[in-house]
């Protein structure tokens, strides 16, 4: 049976809301205009999953460089995979903030375009870091999450039971990636540089000491995976919104 769900959309520093609460919206309707400032600050600790106060040790540009839209800024580097970071705009590095763990960019160009909501709902909540929406859906307690909240399409990896390094490719990029088992430090490393959007399975594999960038959700499992008809539900779910909410502990599937 579907049920009302709050779902928390992060406001970007340049974005100009445009919605008020009270709101109905549909999916793909303009929540705001991302209007970029004269000069960003840029999450780098955040981005490459390090402390603030490391961040220098990762940018590779330098305070006073002139960089270019998809010029790389920074990198991280494990044994298994690198993650880098790719500058969006055009402009020059002014500074660089080890305290909040960020690099502060002067931009060459305004940049203008409509910020689109996931889902359809009605405007519950607006404040300066979040719009909540509430939306109609399927919602699935979890019995462990982690991070900040996070939402994408759903996109499913592998068969019953099965979790391989070589399934994990591109296509899952900025998505809930969804695994009927449990996963490793080395699936997690290589998803971490995909910059995957979230993860649902039935946990880490025993001894494994993950600590993954992105949000999680273990869902009620058996043997070590997931209970099949879930695995069965959220697997007609695919390409839907999905959220993950270590607040409530809760992954939903939007309606639309």
């Amino acid at each position: 049976m579907n049920q009302r769900f709050r779902f928390p959309i992060s406001i970007r520093n340049d974005l100009n809301v445009s919605v008020k609460v009270g709101d109905k919206i549909q999916r793909g309707q303009p929540l705001g205009q991302i209007s970029a400032k004269s000069m960003l600050e840029y999450d780098v600790a955040k981005k490459l999953g390090v402390s603030a106060k490391d961040i220098s040790k990762y940018i590779i540009v330098p305070v006073g460089a002139e960089i270019k839209a998809g010029d790389v800024i920074a990198k991280r580097k494990t044994l298994l995979s690198e993650r880098k970071i790719i500058s969006p705009y055009t402009g020059k590095i002014l500074k660089v903030l080890p305290e909040k763990g960020m690099m502060q960019i002067g931009l060459s160009t305004n940049i203008d375009k409509p910020f689109l909501s996931p889902v359809s709902g009605e405007v519950i909540g607006i404040t300066p870091n979040l719009i909540e929406i509430s939306s109609l859906g399927k919602t699935y307690k979890a019995i462990e999450t982690g991070k900040d909240f996070g939402w994408g399409a759903l996109s499913v990896l592998g068969q019953w039971g099965t979790v391989k390094l070589d399934e994990l490719s591109v296509d899952q990029t900025e998505k809930i990636v969804l695994i009927a088992d449990r996963v490793n430090n080395a699936w997690i490393s290589k998803a971490e540089a995909l910059e995957i959007g979230g993860l649902i399975c039935a946990g880490f594999e025993q001894g494994e000491s993950a600590d993954p960038t992105f949000p999680y959700a273990f869902l009620t499992s058996e043997n070590n995976q997931i209970d099949r008809h879930i695995w069965e539900e959220l697997v007609g779910c695919k390409e839907k919104t999905a959220l993950i909410s270590p607040e409530e502990k809760i992954l939903a599937i939007a309606e639309a």
